[in-house]
């Protein structure tokens, strides 16, 4: 058996629109992130409200814009002790990422998994959606990129101990 991990939080990312990026990311052990109209200096230097100007210059919805942000200062300001999933075929996958974001001439900017994804839990046995609950599966159909998911289970479900719930 392998050292059970730990993690401060947890955050599950839509790699790519409707997850086009998914295998490649995997492939190449990176998570990245799209929104390529706000300057990578605004994200880097932590410049939020200047953000949060270019999202509602551009659609006047202040609460959209403020959901993007959040999403965007997770990216560039989450901790590597932070774990990231994602899900792709019939698998879940999970990394921690490096906490330098650096940007593509794409425009995306991106984060290096350490060690790369992973989509067993530490005995080696696949993460499988079947062996998840409804609950975490949901979040695949978050309408944005990067949100919030129960940390405990997804820990415990890494560490293959059956949560109580």
């Amino acid at each position: 058996m392998n050292n059970p991990v730990t993690a401060d939080d947890v955050r599950f990312i839509k790699l790519g629109a409707k997850g086009e990026l998914e295998k490649q990311c995997i492939a190449d052990g990176t998570i990245r992130l799209g929104y390529e109209m706000v300057p990578y200096e605004l994200g880097a230097e932590g410049k939020w409200e200047e953000v949060h100007k270019i999202f509602t210059a551009n659609n006047g919805d202040r609460g959209a814009a403020t959901r993007h942000v959040n999403q965007i200062r997770d990216f560039y300001q989450a901790p590597s002790t932070w774990i990231w999933i994602t899900f792709s075929g019939d698998s879940m996958y999970w990394c921690f990422a490096d906490a330098q974001v650096t940007r593509l001439d794409t425009g995306e900017s991106i984060r290096k998994a350490i060690g790369g994804w992973h989509c067993d839990d530490i005995n080696g046995k696949r993460l499988t959606k079947t062996r998840l609950s409804g609950a975490l599966l949901a979040v695949q159909g978050f309408r944005g990129t990067i949100c919030s998911t129960d940390a405990a289970y997804v820990i415990n479900k890494i560490n293959a101990k059956n949560p109580p719930y």
